[in-house]
């Protein structure tokens, strides 16, 4: 059986046939339509308070630090919490891909289930600092968004992703046997922090509706 942490994008493209495309419809649709949420007052407040923070004190953060005082703190502003709808963190994922045993904890998964993990529909891979030969972000999000088409029902199932390497956050989409991967996103820029709260409350909207899940 193979851990998401092993794998790697190219590896990935011939065991699956998979393909890295420049522009996936869906991906525009979510992260460039020009009415995403906009913050309110009190959220906006905390994200610039959280950019003043970041910019002082980021490159001091070792990786659960980063976790806890910067990537939390975006996902408790958006809030992905329902009835029947969360956010999970390393909870354990498995299944079989294409008679391949896959298996791994993401970092972040919103899922239905309100205690386990059942049908996941976004995964973030936080990646240290900067790119390094110990892993691969991509790869390893790819592969948690892989086992999250067969637990959904298989491909073409889409599926929401993202990565985040030093201060850039990046999103995917994952269609079929296409991906997509967004620019990068910096928090320590306010317009980019903005918008990465918009595209996570985008999706939010988008489960939430799916789901039957009453917004808040």
């Amino acid at each position: 059986m193979s851990n998401f942490g092993q794998w790697k994008r190219q590896a990935l493209e011939r065991k699956f046939d998979l393909k890295q495309v420049d522009i996936l419809p869906e991906l525009t649709n979510w992260i460039d339509i020009p009415n995403l949420e906009q913050p309110d007052e009190f959220v906006a407040h905390n994200l610039k308070k959280l950019r003043k923070e970041v910019l002082r004190k980021y490159w001091d953060f070792n990786e659960w630090e980063l976790v806890i005082k910067v990537i939390g703190r975006i996902i408790q502003e958006v809030n992905f919490d329902g009835l029947n709808v969360r956010s999970f963190a390393l909870r354990e994922l498995k299944s079989t891909v294409e008679g391949e045993d896959m298996v791994g904890k993401p970092d972040l998964m919103v899922a239905s289930g309100s205690q386990e993990p059942e049908s996941p529909y976004f995964f973030l891979q936080e990646h240290k600092k900067t790119f390094d030969n110990e892993g691969d972000p991509i790869g390893q999000c790819l592969a948690a968004m892989l086992v999250g088409q067969v637990l959904n029902g298989g491909i073409p199932e889409l599926m929401y992703g993202g990565f985040i390497v030093g201060n850039s956050w990046y999103f995917m989409i994952l269609k079929g046997k296409e991906y997509s991967i967004s620019v990068p996103y910096s928090i320590t820029d306010e317009e980019d922090l903005f918008k990465i709260y918009q595209i996570l409350k985008t999706l939010k909207i988008r489960i939430f509706t799916m789901l039957g899940e009453e917004l808040d």
